[in-house]
């Protein structure tokens, strides 16, 4: 067949692949962005604090390990979020009554 025969090397994909393969140049090195972590932070947020979260919404946080919280979302269940990410109920308005 004719395919068994093609030279895959001379087909006009491999030649365009081949020309611009050496026009693009690698550029500056950049300096790498290291995220520290620091696990004896001491976290703003108490375990048991009522928090809101802009997608998740209200919940309650379990656990806290660093900057890292566990919430339990009234709606969207348990997640890990960081703790920039949420506030306490209070600054987000929530006035229980």
């Amino acid at each position: 067949s004719r395919a068994s025969r093609a030279d895959v090397y001379n087909s006009p994909g491999w030649k365009r692949l081949q020309s611009r393969s050496g026009r693009r140049g690698l550029g500056q090195p950049r300096e790498a962005k290291n995220t520290i972590i620091d696990l004896d932070a001491v976290s703003a947020f108490t375990e048991g604090e009522r928090v809101f979260h802009a997608k998740y919404g209200y919940g309650a946080v379990t656990e806290i390990e660093g900057d890292k919280l566990e919430i339990d979302f009234e709606k969207a269940g348990r997640k890990n979020v960081l703790a920039a990410y949420v506030r306490t109920a209070d600054a987000a308005g929530d006035v229980p009554f």
